[in-house]
């Protein structure tokens, strides 16, 4: 009896759970629409000898197309309270910079914006926040791939938040070395070498903060910058970061904590609920208008490090597939016009004996340019 009972339990769940199933109807919540375009405001101003550059966009509603829209021919300027001011003249598609500002450590200072339409913001006085040095910038290495971290401390006991971004570079070989080229029709000798390596760049996308406002001493140590996982191109070769150090005040450290709640652990059922968050940056003639972004000031630490796939070496790294679909094969002289004339092939090398023809190859297997620049950074060793 209780056997039954319990076969026509189960059979009750199972058929409420594919009622259930098959009932789901897609659900549109309303949310409220609004042509408003916000000015949208990034950059720091860097007391430091580094650039300040501020970047000015608008916003754009999520059903529209993702097209960037930049505030241009706007005045844009540094200021203290005692109405001296730095100009920032326009460099393109919405930027506004100098090379080095020559700041006072003892004031504070504001960004000033006033646009072409006659709109006038800026951003709330905030105090010149000297970056620590960055102690070290170190790695590990596990079966899923790599982490690098960044450590720091401030001995005077006075920084506690932290904000960090990174850039990255790597170098990268095409699959086969071209001794030759194609050129009006001719196939010539490459005399120099400028389409095997190249290099590839990128720079951090997420939001990374660390605070040591509830530890003992100011010290960070360990933070998280970037994940490699195996067999990733970008450690293929030669791989270079460059960590920058932001020092925060709290308000600072609680405007990026609440943004990167909002913009990078939403989603989940235990996740965080979306707030609203409110920078330091206002219209002076409508207080209702919202303006998007945080002006900090400061001097900007880094540090840079270089990783080698010999470094990785002992660690059993895995490289990655880049060119593994590549191949090559032999074509006879008078078939040259017809594979390279549209670029699709490159001559790599004559074949034996060479009066029969060439090996040839996909363009992209043979020229890194087509992946990257072969322009090799200044700072490259």
């Amino acid at each position: 009896m209780r056997r039954s009972l319990y076969i026509k339990f189960v059979f009750v769940q199972a058929l409420f759970f594919f009622v259930l199933a098959g009932c789901k109807d897609l659900y549109q919540p309303s949310v409220a629409s609004t042509n408003a375009v916000n000015l949208v405001v990034e950059g720091f101003i860097n007391s430091g000898p580094d650039s300040t550059v501020i970047r000015l966009t608008h916003s754009f509603k999520l059903e529209a197309a993702s097209k960037i829209s930049y505030e241009l021919h706007a005045q844009v300027y540094v200021e203290d309270l005692a109405g001296d001011q730095y100009l920032l003249p326009e460099l393109g598609q919405g930027q506004y910079g100098v090379p080095q500002l020559g700041l006072d450590p003892a004031k504070t200072y504001r960004l000033h914006i006033k646009t072409a339409t006659g709109s006038d913001y800026a951003s709330d006085y905030v105090p010149l926040k000297a970056s620590p040095p960055i102690d070290s910038i170190n790695w590990t290495v596990s079966g899923s791939g790599l982490q690098i971290y960044a450590n720091t401390h401030d001995p005077q006991q006075s920084t506690h938040y932290y904000r960090w971004e990174y850039d990255e570079a790597w170098e990268f070989h095409a699959k086969y070395f071209a001794g030759l080229k194609y050129v009006n029709h001719q196939v010539l000798d490459m005399l120099d070498d400028t389409i095997y390596t190249c290099y590839q760049f990128g720079n951090s996308t997420n939001i990374l903060l660390s605070s040591s406002a509830r530890l003992a001493n100011d010290v960070i140590y360990q933070a998280p910058m970037v994940f490699i996982p195996q067999m990733d191109w970008r450690l293929d070769d030669e791989y270079s970061i460059l960590v920058k150090e932001y020092a925060l005040t709290q308000d600072a450290y609680n405007y990026w904590s609440a943004l990167e709640k909002n913009t990078e652990q939403l989603g989940t059922i235990f996740g965080p609920l979306p707030s609203d968050v409110r920078g330091n940056i206002h219209n002076l003639k409508d207080s209702s208008e919202e303006v998007i972004g945080y002006i900090g000031c400061g001097s900007i630490a880094t540090k840079r490090i270089f990783i080698t796939i010999l470094d990785l070496t002992p660690y059993g790294w895995s490289q990655s597939t880049f060119g593994s679909e590549c191949f090559s094969r032999a074509i006879p002289k008078d078939s040259a016009d017809i594979y390279f004339g549209q670029g699709n092939y490159w001559p790599l090398t004559y074949t034996v004996p060479p009066s029969f023809g060439y090996i040839m190859a996909p363009s992209f297997c043979a020229n890194c340019t087509l992946t990257g620049t072969n322009k090799r950074p200044s700072y490259w060793p």
